[in-house]
């Protein structure tokens, strides 16, 4: 019925005969088409607006490992193939210093993983195999250019869940300063 068919332009974000942005209200099931260049088949994804974000990003450098994970509640939505994921970070500071929330934003789809970050170090790490991206990195004393060369992407839609598994190098100066991998899950 006519319900259906506004809870379809809800989920995908588009209301007929407007070119005005619609934001689904929370936690609507979004139930899209999604297929893989097979016109036999179809998955459905189902995923609510509210979700938990997980990830878990890993740095081997000569001197020494370092794990670093957050896992935060954030926004989803899917729009023009894209699966988009908001979320807020609070990084660890000094113990008087009150937390300061740092705005992030993931970009999902088969053949790339682009993390956004705002705030006093904004960064933009764009990460799809076979291809160089480069960034600025902040640090206190400036920014550093980087090279982000990603040898694996790998993305798994279920049902309620989005599991991705990137393994990358940082570059500089065309000399390697790590390799990392990266595991992102949304539920």
């Amino acid at each position: 019925g006519l319900g259906d068919v506004y809870k379809r332009q809800a989920c995908n974000g588009s209301i007929t005969g407007s070119n005005i942005p619609f934001r689904p209200a929370l936690d609507i099931p979004c139930i899209f088409p999604y297929n893989r260049g097979n016109p036999n088949t179809e998955t459905r994804i189902v995923m609510k607006e509210n979700v938990l974000i997980s990830i878990t990003g890993r740095h081997l450098t000569d001197e020494d490992e370092n794990t670093i994970e957050t896992k935060q509640p954030g926004k989803y939505a899917y729009f023009r193939g894209k699966h988009i994921i908001r979320y807020e970070e609070y990084p660890e500071l000094e113990d008087d210093v009150p937390p300061i929330a740092v705005p992030c934003m993931l970009k999902l789809d088969a053949n790339n993983v682009v993390l956004t970050k705002k705030g006093d170090t904004p960064m933009k790490m764009h990460f799809s195999p076979g291809i160089s991206h480069n960034t600025l990195y902040q640090t206190p004393i400036g920014a550093l250019p980087l090279s982000i060369d990603t040898t694996h992407l790998e993305m798994i839609e279920n049902d309620n869940e989005i599991r991705v598994e990137l393994s990358y190098s940082l570059n500089m100066n065309g000399s390697p300063v790590s390799e990392c991998t990266m595991s992102i899950l949304v539920q």
